[in-house]
C-alpha cells in the first residue's frame, strides 16, 4: 500500500512545481516541451542565484542538480534543502503540509495532517520519539482461562453509572457487564481476540475511597483466584468485533472497555470497528494482532490530555500519540481525534459527550503521515 505522501507527490503537475519553486525562490523557470523537464536555477544549495543547473523529470518525479549536489531527489528533499540552508529545521509533516497548502492540495489528497502545534526545534519527548520507530514484541505466556461460570457469582443487574455513560442495556447485557455487591463494583468480562475464552475479567469500583487511592479499574479477585491477564496481550472487543474489523477494513482505538460500548450504543454492534487497550500505552503485540485483520485504516482515539491545544501540555501528549501512530504508518493510513474546539473535557473520551461529538471529532481527525 502506497503512503499518501506518494500520492501527493505524484498528483503534482508541472504547473505545481513551478509555483513549489517560485515559493522557495527559485528564478527563471523554464519548461523543455520537448525533453519534458524544468530547468531552474540550483536553490537546492544556493541561497540566491547559482547556474540554471537544476532540473526536474515530471515522468520520475525527480530532481536532479547537476553542480555541487551532483545527485537526484524529490521535491519534499528539495523543500527540506532549501528550508535548512535558510537556518530553519523542518520535519516530514510540516513537509508535506507546505506542499500540499501552496498547490492547493491539503483537503482532497490526504486532509490536514496532524502537526504538532508550535513544535519548537528539539525537545526530549520527539528525540524519544524518533528513536521508537519499532519496539520489540514481548513474547507472551500461554494465556490462563477461566470456565464461563465464574459469571454465575456475580449479579445479572446493572448500575446507573453505565446508563448515564451512554451505553444500552442492549450492549451492556451482550458484553456481559454485571454487577459485584460485594465490592460494590462493575465487573467487565476481557474475552481472548482469537479464541473467546474469558481472560481476565475487570471490576470498576465505586466507592470514592477506592477511587482516590488509584482503585478505580482492578482486576477481580474471586476467593483465591485473581482474574487477570496482561493487557499488552489482548484488545477489549477485539473478539466481539473482529469480523466488522476485517470487513470495514479500518480500526478505532479507545482507552478504555466503556468507550467499546458506547460505540456500540452508538452505531450498532454490526457497525462497531472499535476495540480498546485497557489503558494508555500500546504494545507490539496488539498492532500485530490488529494488522493481521488486513486493516486499510486506524483511528487512534485516545482521551484528551490537555486542556489548550497549543499548551506545552498537549505538545507532549501529540508527541506521544505521534510515536503511537507511526509504530501503524508504515504500512496503514493513520489518523487521530485531536480536540481543537473544546468540544470534549480534560481526560474525556472522545466517545463520552455522545453521538453528535464523535462524530465531528471523527470528520476532523488528523493524519499522522509515515516519515521514513
Amino acid at each position: 500500500m502506497r503512503h499518501d505522501a506518494d500520492e501527493l507527490k505524484e498528483s503534482l503537475s508541472v504547473d505545481d512545481i513551478k509555483l513549489l519553486l517560485t515559493e522557495l525562490g527559485a528564478e527563471h523557470i523554464h519548461y523543455n516541451v520537448n525533453r519534458d523537464e524544468l530547468i531552474t536555477n540550483t536553490i537546492c544549495h544556493n541561497h540566491s542565484g547559482g547556474s540554471h543547473k537544476l532540473y526536474y523529470k515530471p515522468s520520475k518525479y525527480s530532481f536532479h542538480c547537476f553542480t555541487e549536489c551532483g545527485c537526484s531527489f524529490n521535491i519534499y528533499n528539495l523543500v527540506e534543502k532549501v528550508f535548512n540552508l535558510r537556518g530553519k529545521e523542518i520535519r516530514f509533516p510540516q513537509i508535506i503540509e507546505f506542499v500540499a497548502s501552496k498547490t492547493g492540495k491539503s483537503k482532497n489528497i490526504f486532509g490536514q495532517g496532524f502537526l504538532i502545534p508550535d513544535e519548537p526545534k528539539r525537545n526530549e519527548e520527539l528525540d524519544w520519539m524518533n528513536k521508537l520507530s519499532k519496539r520489540k514484541k514481548v513474547e507472551l505466556s500461554e494465556p490462563t482461562f477461566h470456565s464461563d461460570k465464574i459469571l454465575e457469582v456475580f449479579s445479572k443487574r446493572h448500575h446507573e453509572s453505565f446508563y448515564n455513560d451512554g451505553i444500552s442495556l442492549e450492549v451492556l447485557n451482550a458484553y456481559e457487564v454485571k454487577f459485584y455487591d460485594k465490592e460494590n463494583a462493575v465487573i467487565v468480562p476481557h474475552r481472548f481476540h482469537s479464541n473467546g475464552k474469558i481472560v481476565g475479567i475487570k471490576m470498576r469500583n465505586l466507592d470514592a475511597w477506592k477511587i482516590e487511592n488509584g482503585y478505580k479499574y482492578i482486576p477481580v479477585k474471586v476467593q483465591d483466584t485473581l482474574y487477570n491477564h496482561p493487557s499488552y496481550s489482548n484488545l477489549y472487543g477485539l473478539y466481539q468485533n473482529k469480523e466488522n474489523i476485517k470487513r470495514m477494513k479500518k480500526v478505532a482505538i479507545f482507552e478504555s472497555e466503556k468507550s467499546v460500548m458506547q460505540c456500540a450504543t452508538m452505531f450498532g454492534h454490526e457497525n462497531n470497528f472499535t476495540t480498546a487497550l485497557s489503558g494508555k500505552n500500546i504494545s507490539q503485540n496488539q498492532i500485530d494482532m490488529l494488522l493481521e485483520l488486513d486493516i486499510d485504516e486506524v483511528i487512534i482515539c485516545m482521551d484528551k490530555m490537555y486542556e489548550d491545544p497549543k499548551s506545552d501540555e498537549a505538545l507532549r501528549y501529540a508527541a506521544k500519540i505521534l510515536e503511537m501512530g507511526r509504530r501503524f504508518s508504515k504500512y496503514v493510513r493513520v489518523f487521530t481525534t485531536w480536540d481543537l474546539h473544546g468540544l470534549i473535557g480534560y481526560k474525556e473520551s472522545p466517545s463520552d459527550r455522545g453521538k453528535e461529538v464523535l462524530m465531528r471529532l471523527m470528520k476532523e481527525k488528523q493524519e499522522i503521515l509515515n516519515i521514513e
